[in-house]
């Protein structure tokens, strides 16, 4: 019983030191968390499934279904997105060519690039350029 009112009153005044001095306990950030995060910083990088998985100690299966109850998508998926939200700016707000976007989006072919593009936006980069630059 002396351990346990020892505890107490340690975890009481724990408390009233971090109120006195506005200390936060700020919570680890969930594996789906920590893998948007990674794929944020790295999308412009060819990235695989397998680098994504290591860079949060999972196997790429597991990271597939976790990260997929969370952000609704696979992280290649999420990845993509990523990557044309980024080339959707670019394309409306800069004047770089077709091809230096896909480079600083991640696509080494523009070709592949202009297929991905189509596919999700339904426009090809230079239509929705001319449609959406204002």
């Amino acid at each position: 019983s002396e351990e346990i009112i020892t505890s107490l009153l340690f975890t009481i005044l724990t408390l009233i030191v971090r109120k006195i001095y506005g200390y936060q306990i700020s919570p680890e950030k969930s594996t789906p968390e920590k893998v948007s995060d990674y794929i944020k910083g790295n999308f412009q990088r060819d990235l695989t499934l397998d680098e994504i998985a290591s860079s949060v100690h999972l196997s790429p299966y597991y990271l597939i279904r976790i990260f997929k109850e969370k952000e609704g998508l696979s992280p290649i998926q999420y990845l993509i997105k990523i990557r044309l939200e980024e080339a959707k700016r670019l394309l409306t707000t800069s004047n770089l060519s077709i091809q230096e976007i896909a480079s600083n989006v991640g696509y080494s072919n523009p070709n592949y690039f202009n297929i991905v593009f189509k596919k999700f936006t339904g426009y090809s980069p230079g239509k929705y350029r001319k449609k959406f630059k204002s």
